[in-house]
């Protein structure tokens, strides 16, 4: 059998890929957060609401609670604030207080948001936003994910590139498989992967965490946590936990953050066609890429291509100038044409094979 090579392809994947799967946009992430400002109903601690917000506040106010995110907001600033024991009405105060910021920043999302809370001059609170702003970032998602099943949309790509690329011989098609660098924290490409290798090809989860696990994708600002086998959240005690040590915001001091550019320089070098799909090109993203790319000449012997749903003409200077290209912006359709999904692109305007 013979097969396509992809490891020479490279996909650049921002939250509006995954949109299809009924996944927040930078946007409706903004929108789900501050709902949870506008939610008035009384919060039991002891009782679930019904609603999905009221039962979203909950959810968060509880694991706050459970991970003692104001004692750690104390530890990790070194500033006793509490001089009793921490109760209910603390965890919703402070919550509270960083809904109500992050609702009158009026930013476009919240990792531009939390991105500027390190210039926060009390310790204490720059700390309890940084862990809040996490942890509902980590709800807020999971129960995304979790919500449905995945798959059958309009512009179901992935369903499409595992039929087209993973379904006839996973075996062997994985040493062909094209690099990817995500800026999202969900992991639906990787769960679609997986329940595609145990449900249909019937590999053990064991075989299908590894396969996908040496795929080495790399998600830019971390994920929800390491890959699991997608067992239900109260399986596993430490998934919050996790998840806010794994989430990372532009801007944050980073341990990591040369390991990632080196990450993306290797992945950018071995591909000779890049595609960049439902990315937004936010201005720190672009500047990350092209840094880690060396250097500026990077669309030299490179084929590119990006989606345009979302891309309005104003914002192709601003593209331009903060990823130095001039290739992909001739790619990208003015606004009199119809906008180009992930199927579109993938599939028939610049088809993978």
């Amino acid at each position: 059998m013979t097969y396509v090579d992809l490891s020479n392809t490279l996909l650049i994947i921002g939250a509006g890929a995954h949109v299809p799967y009924d996944m927040p946009s930078g946007h409706a992430l903004r929108a789900e957060i501050k709902k949870l400002y506008t939610y008035n109903d009384y919060i039991n601690f002891s009782i679930q609401p019904r609603d999905e917000v009221g039962k979203l506040k909950w959810n968060i106010l509880k694991t706050a609670m459970s991970l003692n995110v104001l004692s750690t907001a104390e530890r990790n600033s070194n500033k006793k604030v509490f001089d009793t024991g921490l109760s209910e009405t603390h965890y919703k105060q402070y919550f509270e207080l960083f809904l109500k910021s992050f609702s009158e920043s009026h930013v476009l999302s919240i990792d531009t948001y939390l991105s500027n809370v390190q210039k926060e001059e009390d310790e204490f609170i720059r700390e309890v936003f940084k862990l809040f702003g996490k942890l509902t970032i980590a709800c807020v998602i999971q129960a995304f994910e979790s919500s449905s099943p995945l798959g059958g949309r309009r512009d179901d790509w992935i369903h499409h590139f595992i039929n087209s690329f993973v379904r006839k011989s996973p075996n062997d098609l994985f040493k062909f498989f094209p690099k990817i660098i995500t800026f999202n924290y969900d992991r639906i490409f990787e769960r679609m992967l997986f329940t595609h290798l145990t449900e249909f090809h019937k590999f053990s989860h064991l075989k299908a965490k590894t396969e996908i696990e040496q795929l080495n994708i790399l998600h830019v600002y971390g994920s929800l946590g390491d890959y699991v086998e997608w067992q239900e959240i109260t399986e596993l005690p430490n998934f919050f936990e996790s998840a806010i040590a794994n989430i990372k915001v532009i801007g944050e001091d980073r341990s990591d953050m040369k390991q990632v550019e080196d990450e993306i320089r290797e992945k950018y070098k071995r591909a000779n066609r890049i595609y960049f799909l439902g990315y937004g090109f936010d201005e720190d993203n672009n500047r990350l890429l092209r840094t880690s790319f060396g250097f500026d000449d990077w669309e030299i012997n490179k084929e590119i291509y990006s989606t345009s749903i979302g891309i309005r003409k104003s914002d192709l200077s601003r593209i331009k100038k903060t990823l130095n290209t001039t290739k992909m912006i001739s790619r990208l359709p003015d606004r009199t044409m119809r906008e180009v999904s992930c199927s579109d692109l993938l599939f028939e305007q610049a088809p993978l094979i």
